[in-house]
């Protein structure tokens, strides 16, 4: 739901909470997490045309893979 609305700023706070107690293949799934519909968190960010948020969530997904080096 901060996705499809569009909350960045409580996205960033969920992402800094969860790379503390989540493991890397925990957090890669956070993207790939889908909604009742089937619709993940990038699907609802372009529907919207949420530039900011597709740049964060990319940012994010970086950061997971760099983890995993």
């Amino acid at each position: 739901m901060a996705a499809e609305n569009g909350q960045i700023e409580l996205l960033h706070t969920l992402w800094e909470w969860a790379k503390e107690i989540l493991t890397l293949d925990e957090l890669n799934n956070i993207f790939l997490g889908k909604n009742k519909y089937e619709r993940t968190a990038w699907h609802m960010a372009l529907e919207k045309g949420q530039v900011e948020l597709l740049h964060k969530l990319w940012e994010w997904e970086n950061e997971v893979l760099m983890l995993e080096e």
